[in-house]
């Protein structure tokens, strides 16, 4: 027993000084990447909420309810984009290429995708389906 508690204090140890030395400038790696997940999560949820409250959008039976989902969706872009800022520093420090790839080919879609939400929010706000389906069927 007393060899297991000296095995698992020595592997504490040596973890804590490999996490400890393995930094680059004051900000330890491990650090780092726990930061660069953050952002990583908060653009998925934040382009997700925003992708959601565009289609609520369309979807919306009045205008009013519409107006707010259109609202809904531009914060949540805004959102999308802030952490979208903040994943590529942390992405450069740890020297993540591959990521840092994938990030670039994100944003070219990003960009894409901003004026065509941008109009579909337009059109959602005007509500024209649903006056089209009352007036055809009304």
């Amino acid at each position: 027993m007393r060899l297991y508690h000296w095995a698992a204090f020595s592997l504490a140890v040596g973890m804590g000084s490999t996490v400890g030395t393995a930094c680059r400038g004051s900000t330890p790696m491990l650090t780092g990447l726990v930061e660069a997940r953050r952002q990583a999560a908060e653009l998925h949820v934040a382009f997700t909420k925003a992708s959601e409250a565009s289609s609520r959008a369309v979807m919306a039976s009045s205008d009013e309810a519409s107006m707010a989902a259109a609202d809904e969706a531009k914060k949540a872009r805004q959102d999308a984009e802030r952490s979208l800022a903040a994943l590529q520093p942390a992405l450069e420090s740890l020297g993540y290429q591959t990521d840092l790839g994938h990030l670039t080919a994100f944003k070219a879609s990003f960009d894409d995708y901003r004026p065509l939400d941008d109009e579909i929010l337009t059109l959602a706000v005007e509500n024209s389906n649903v006056k089209a389906q009352r007036i055809a069927f009304g």
